[in-house]
């Protein structure tokens, strides 16, 4: 049994003010997933429990009793002391309990990304925290840093030390040590995705989509259920942003038509998943060379619906992606020049980010070799 908050009935302004909460950009833990990799750093995880109630309340909020509670009258209301689950505002202030607390042991927060805490500790080297809400990855120079750093954070909550780290935020990672690699994949994820829409005995398709295929609005009667076009085509988004850079392009494309899908983008986006049918075990692997290179790309007016160009980019990082994107452009290109500055712009915005985490985290601060093509 868990007691929640219901945060829809609270009022802005009275019940909550600030509600923004931090979390780690993909990119970020792929970076320190590889950073990790590249100088075979000690890799845990940590899991807190109860999180959002080590956080005071802000504000005064009052919540029925729940039901079973047998104290008080039937006019009785609690006043809530501490953050509680549901409530708007319980991510922030969990996110500005754990900052003081780390910060006054002190760690310092990264400038790139306000979840990754650096932190050095006298005589046992360099840990470093990455936290998504109550889970924790912790990393070390050597085994006594991330003891050590596990240590003072269990000593302030109360958690569990998961050891070292097999998964983290749905990620299964797979190290080998002696080579300084580590891999990324979500297995499970995707078998769950295959099984959930009745797909586990279909032939797998060789690529996410046909060449030619053209993802467009047409006459097509829309489908009875538009919910299982959007629950299956929202899975393999939470894919293609994490594990999978290889579905970002059609599934960018499927995701601009979940108002109104039809039959022939029902057929597509079943097509992805038999893509990933042939490719369930298929990851992110890091531990090459530190050289920080990214590729940026546009078509011109590739959508057939608003004639809208569609950015690409990737950066390589330790042998692997860590970060990329497929993206229709804001505006309409007037030509193939303007819609590759637009798609250069972008992609230079996230090169000078991603220099910024290096910087964080004490790579070499080198300038980022840029490839232009022609999107086919």
């Amino acid at each position: 049994m868990r007691f929640v908050g219901c945060g829809y009935s609270q009022r802005a302004g009275v019940d909550y003010h600030e509600i923004w909460a931090p979390c780690p950009a993909r990119a970020t833990v792929r970076a320190v997933l590889a950073y990790a990799a590249a100088h075979d750093l000690e890799l845990d995880t940590v899991d807190i429990k109860t999180a959002y109630l080590n956080a005071p309340m802000d504000t005064e909020v009052y919540v029925d009793l729940p039901k079973g509670y047998s104290g008080g009258g039937p006019d009785t209301v609690a006043k809530l002391r501490s953050a509680l689950h549901g409530t708007r505002q319980a991510g922030r202030l969990l996110s500005e309990h754990l900052c003081a607390k780390l910060t006054a042991t002190g760690a310092q927060r990264s400038v790139a990304d306000p979840t990754l805490y650096l932190w050095s500790l006298p005589d046992l080297g360099r840990a470093l925290v990455l936290a998504h809400v109550d889970d924790l990855a912790i990393l070390g120079q050597t085994r006594a840093a991330v003891d050590a750093a596990k240590a003072t954070i269990l000593t302030r909550y109360k958690g569990r030390d998961q050891g070292h780290a097999a998964t983290f935020l749905g990620m299964r990672i797979v190290r080998g040590r002696e080579r300084r690699t580590l891999t990324i994949s979500c297995p499970g994820l995707i078998k769950g995705v295959i099984n959930t829409f009745g797909m586990a005995e279909a032939h797998p398709a060789k690529i996410p989509l046909p060449p030619g295929t053209a993802l467009t609005r047409t006459d097509a009667l829309p489908l009875d259920d538009s919910g299982l076009y959007q629950e299956l085509v929202g899975s393999l988004l939470y894919l293609a942003v994490t594990v999978r850079p290889d579905i970002a392009f059609a599934t960018n494309a499927l995701a601009r038509h979940m108002s109104r899908p039809t039959e022939p983008l029902w057929r597509a986006a079943k097509g992805v998943v038999r893509y990933l049918a042939g490719t369930v075990s298929l990851g992110l692997k890091y531990g090459g060379p530190g050289e920080l290179e990214g590729a940026v790309d546009a078509d011109f007016n590739g959508c057939p619906d608003t004639r809208r160009s569609t950015t690409g980019w990737e950066f390589i990082h330790h042998g692997g992606a860590i970060s990329w994107s497929s993206k229709r452009q804001p505006t309409v290109a007037c030509s193939t020049a303007e819609a590759e500055y637009i798609a250069a712009a972008a992609a230079t915005r996230e090169a000078l980010w991603l220099k910024k985490l290096m910087q964080d985290l004490g790579e070499a601060d080198r300038p980022v070799p840029m490839a232009e093509d022609n999107m086919s």
